[in-house]
């Protein structure tokens, strides 16, 4: 039988927020290549048809560390949020990008690894047991055994479920990004978004 794996930090989630996360705490306190580990069921690259808007805080904290993910992106100029209450409109320059996940996630997942970063995908996470000593981590390539977990597994986080954390009842919802006012704007939002707009 195999022996459980042994490492300090096990990263559950190998998109932006798990790959950050571990940049960010081998940038504060590095540690030895064998003791931080990010895992991921699917292999990259693969496509996430949402979430391609990324904020220009998110590049100012990555170029912190000396990093930009540099892939084809469209810069966001202009935000409208309506809802049940009423709008917020806000236009003004770097606000953000918008990006292919297919393409940001790998860059920022090769630009992780150039700097040691460890990173095994087409591992599943299935069980954690913590105990008075460590957690272990059933998966698809043994058991681990680690101090921390950290689960960036999006909503529907295995790790969340595993450690007994009711599922949410908050999702979030789609956001419509176009690049130029429509015809089936509403008005308001034509004026602001393009100011030279018939009224």
């Amino acid at each position: 039988m195999t022996p459980p794996v042994r490492g300090d930090i096990l990263i559950v989630g190998a998109r932006p927020a798990g790959i950050s996360a571990a940049l960010f705490l081998l940038a504060r306190a590095p540690h030895p290549a064998d003791r931080l580990t990010v895992v991921d069921g699917p292999t990259f690259p693969r496509e996430k048809p949402c979430a391609s808007a990324i904020g220009a805080r998110a590049g100012r904290r990555l170029a912190t560390l000396g990093l930009r993910v540099d892939v084809p992106s469209v810069a966001v100029h202009g935000l409208a949020l309506t809802y049940s209450g009423g709008a917020v409109q806000r236009r003004e320059g770097g606000i953000g990008r918008v990006v292919r996940r297919l393409e940001f996630d790998e860059e920022l997942l090769r630009l992780a690894r150039a700097r040691g970063v460890r990173v095994e995908v087409g591992v599943h996470v299935n069980a954690l047991h913590p105990d008075a000593h460590c957690i272990t981590v059933e998966t698809s390539a043994g058991p681990r055994h680690v101090d921390v977990v950290l689960g960036a597994d999006s909503v529907g986080s295995v790790v969340r479920r595993a450690l007994g954390f009711p599922r949410g009842s908050l999702h979030a919802q789609a956001v419509e990004v176009k690049n130029a006012p429509t015809a089936t704007d509403d008005r308001a939002l034509r004026r602001h978004l393009s100011p030279g707009a018939t009224r």
